[in-house]
C-alpha cells in the first residue's frame, strides 16, 4: 500500500468506544495505566497532517476522553486509498483517514510528548527481533466498502462502513526494516488495554 494505509510501524492509533453510560459512540474514554506524563491535552491529528481535527483531556492519573470528528468533517480530509499490486477496494473510489493521539501538556505546545494506543504489546528499540505489535485502530470510510489482498509487506480484509471502523492490526517484525502487517476486523486480543507510547501510533 503506497502509504495511506501502509504507514510505517511506528504509526498507528486504536480506538474503542468506552463502555457503560456512553450515548455519544464518537467519544472515546479511558485510563492509560502505568502513566507518568502528567496532565494535559490529547490532540487528534490526520496522519502526515500536524493541524488537530479535535482535541480532548487527559488527567494525570492517564485518565482521558476525546472525541471523533463527525462525517462531515472526515469527508473534508479523507483521502481516496491507494493500494499496490495485489490489495482491491471496492468500490475503487473510496476515501479513507486514519489519525494518531498525541499527548501534548498543553493546547499551545507543539512538542508531542507520547501517544494514546489500545493494544496487547507494543514494542520498544530494546525490544529482541522477532517483535510482534497487536493493537486497535481506526480507519474512517466515507462509504461503504471492502479492502481485500496482499501487497507488498501487508494482507487486508476489510469490510469497512461509512464513518469510523474499528480495526485489528498485528505487525510482525522479523528483523529490522522487514515488518509484515495484517489488517482485519476480527476481535482484538483479550490483552488489549490503553497504553502510553514514546512514538507515535495509531489511534
Amino acid at each position: 500500500m503506497k502509504k495511506i494505509l501502509g504507514v510505517s510501524a511506528l504509526l498507528a492509533l486504536i480506538l474503542v468506544a468506552c463502555p457503560g453510560g456512553n450515548t455519544n459512540p464518537n467519544l472515546i474514554t479511558g485510563q492509560i495505566t502505568p502513566y507518568s506524563t502528567g496532565a494535559g491535552v490529547v490532540k487528534l491529528i490526520k496522519i502526515f497532517a500536524t493541524t488537530p481535527l479535535t482535541t480532548g483531556t487527559i488527567d494525570a492519573n492517564g485518565n482521558f476522553s476525546i472525541t471523533l470528528p463527525d462525517n462531515t468533517t472526515m469527508d473534508a480530509v479523507a483521502t481516496t486509498v491507494q493500494l499496490d499490486s495485489g490489495c482491491t477496494a471496492t468500490p475503487a473510489d473510496l476515501k479513507i483517514a486514519s489519525t494518531y493521539a498525541g499527548i501534548y501538556a498543553n493546547a499551545s505546545s507543539s512538542t508531542q510528548l507520547g501517544s494514546i494506543v489500545y493494544g496487547a504489546v507494543l514494542p520498544t528499540n530494546t525490544t529482541p527481533f522477532p517483535t510482534t505489535l497487536k493493537q486497535v485502530m481506526r480507519y474512517y470510510a466515507d462509504k461503504d466498502a471492502t479492502i481485500t489482498g496482499t501487497c507488498a509487506n501487508e494482507t487486508y480484509n476489510l469490510n469497512l462502513k461509512r464513518g469510523w471502523n474499528k480495526i485489528y492490526r498485528t505487525v510482525v517484525t522479523p528483523q529490522v526494516g522487514n515488518s509484515n502487517s495484517t489488517y482485519t476486523m476480527n476481535p482484538a486480543d483479550p490483552d488489549m488495554i490503553w497504553r502510553f507510547s514514546p512514538s507515535t501510533l495509531f489511534f
